[in-house]
């Protein structure tokens, strides 16, 4: 896990999403249907970071 600020920009198509996180680079294409949204979200959701409880 990643304890970096990401920022997701997604630009939406017919056919695809093209999704880039930023900053680390990460360039990917999915199905814009929901099986393409799914594999997005679990693809994203790896970078999530989580508050430390104190």
């Amino acid at each position: 896990m990643n304890n970096q600020e990401i920022n997701v920009g997604i630009d939406t198509g017919k056919q695809q999403l093209d999704i880039y996180i930023r900053p680390l680079g990460e360039y990917f294409t999915v199905s814009n249907d929901a099986k393409g949204v799914k594999e997005a979200i679990k693809r994203i959701a790896i970078h999530q970071t989580y508050p430390h409880c104190n």
